[in-house]
């Protein structure tokens, strides 16, 4: 039976908020969907669920157990956060609650307030939230609405800190600054304001909260456009790094189109293309380029028809490729990190592509495959055991196999990379170097959660997707 956890449209944009790698306290978990969910998918390293009602955690012990979450999913009897504290996680997410429930948690738990990450997704009094997390403390990073069920729901990353000064109408609708370019946000400050109308005529300070939004629908912020966000990634990841066969930016569209929400995929393969169309995206990112050398769009072509699919459902695409396997935080040092290595330098200093790194200690290389596969949800590994413990590697993200001979050079004594040829076995055999095939699409699909973290952190009001609908193509009998 498969046991794989779906989450609501409110709760999965709870688990986007939260970071990859996080250790989380998940308050309220009720039936801890949401903790075994970001065990699943290795979003979070480890969770504990806690609740103040033994009910709920004996259905959410079931599910645990269903899952085969144990190792990575705790329960605890308690009453908000009391008797946890930052020892127990850097991550605490507390939703489905009313906003005066969570100042009475936060207002006992003030270590929350150094080095904690909160995940808020409050049901009611969200002003009054707001209101204390400014006053004590707290500052709200990012704010997103999302739809469930015909309801609007705001949720808040929050840190300790100094906060922005809000005005009265933005303890409602949240700081504009950081919602105005929300694609909800027109709706959402339609329904406050219907409300504050109905309340003016009897309440004075309603009416001048009406007035602020008012003149908040007026002054509705510019939306950020395709070449905005273009030259964005180009700083991060400077086309000048690409190599000269590569193709790379902008490669359909029009760089003037306003957008409001982006899909961040591997590949533009037809299913990102009709998953970025059903949820009305502008623009799709991807690593891998749609085309090379494109001489004529027709039908055909698959490369002639997926760009005609784009350009007749005004999707543009920024494709990052090469620059983006050199660029620093791109393909390569989210491989290292994703094997749990600290990077030390670059595999190819030429190109700038690949990373040397180690490991914080020695591991047999039998325990270290499980550790490879599992991290980048491979279904099967190529590998040559040279009979060497890993504690130095290389990684190299992609078709890495003619590199076998830089990272013996840099002393390394395991490579991971994808792609290799059976004379590169060989060669790895010679050199006595462990050697990992780990699947292309494995070893390089961990940046296009890079890529949508950039995304949300520098366009604060784009809705940013990572694509479902594309996986590893290749399978294992």
């Amino acid at each position: 039976m498969d046991m794989t956890i779906h989450l609501s449209p409110r709760l999965a944009a709870v688990a986007q908020a939260v970071p990859p790698g996080a250790c989380v306290i998940d308050v309220g978990t009720d039936h801890a969907r949401l903790p075994v969910w970001l065990a699943q998918t290795g979003r979070a390293s480890r969770v504990i669920a806690a609740d103040l009602r033994s009910g709920p955690l004996e259905g959410a012990a079931a599910l645990v157990a269903q899952t085969g979450m144990e190792s990575r999913v705790s329960l605890r009897l308690t009453d908000g956060l009391s008797g946890l504290g930052p020892e127990d996680g850097d991550t605490v997410v507390i939703a489905g609650m009313g906003g005066e429930t969570m100042v009475s948690i936060l207002s006992a738990a003030p270590w929350t307030k150094h080095g904690t990450l909160l995940v808020l997704e409050p049901q009611t009094k969200q002003a009054e939230l707001r209101r204390f997390l400014a006053e004590n403390g707290y500052a709200v990073i990012s704010e997103r609405l999302v739809r469930d069920a015909g309801r609007l729901y705001p949720v808040l990353t929050v840190r300790g800190g100094d906060s922005p000064a809000y005005s009265q109408a933005e303890l409602y609708t949240g700081l504009y600054g950081q919602v105005g370019g929300d694609p909800l946000f027109d709706e959402y400050l339609a329904g406050l304001t219907a409300r504050m109308a109905q309340a003016a005529p009897y309440d004075d300070r309603a009416a001048e909260i009406l007035n602020e939004l008012q003149a908040m629908k007026r002054r509705r912020m510019p939306m950020t456009t395709v070449q905005e966000i273009f030259s964005f990634l180009a700083q991060k990841a400077p086309v000048e790094q690409k190599l000269d066969f590569d193709n790379v930016g902008l490669l359909v569209g029009r760089g003037s189109r306003e957008v409001h929400r982006v899909l961040t995929a591997l590949d533009i393969v037809d299913e990102v293309i009709d998953e970025a169309a059903a949820m009305g995206a502008e623009l799709i990112v991807s690593h891998h380029p749609l085309f090379f050398d494109l001489k004529s769009v027709t039908d055909g072509t698959w490369t002639g028809c997926r760009a005609l699919t784009l350009a007749e459902n005004h999707i543009a695409a920024i494709c990052m490729h090469t620059n983006l396997d050199a660029a620093e935080g791109g393909v390569n040092d989210a491989l290292m990190a994703a094997l749990g290595g600290r990077v030390t330098g670059q595999l190819d200093p030429a190109s700038g592509i690949g990373r040397v790194g180690e490991l914080a200690g020695e591991m047999p290389f039998s325990q270290f495959l499980p550790l490879v596969k599992s991290a980048l949800a491979s279904h099967g590994l190529r590998y040559h055991d040279a009979g060497r413990p890993v504690k130095r590697l290389a990684v190299c993200g992609g078709s890495g196999g003619g590199e076998i001979g830089l990272a013996h050079q840099a002393g390394c004594d395991t490579y991971v990379t994808a792609d290799v040829k059976y004379d590169q076995f060989l060669e790895a055999k010679h050199l006595g170097i462990n050697l990992i095939d780990a699947d292309h699409f494995c070893t390089e699909n961990v940046v296009v959660p890079v890529l949508a973290d950039w995304l949300r952190e520098a366009f604060p009001g784009l809705e940013v997707h990572i694509a479902k609908s594309h996986g590893q193509t290749a399978q294992f009998y």
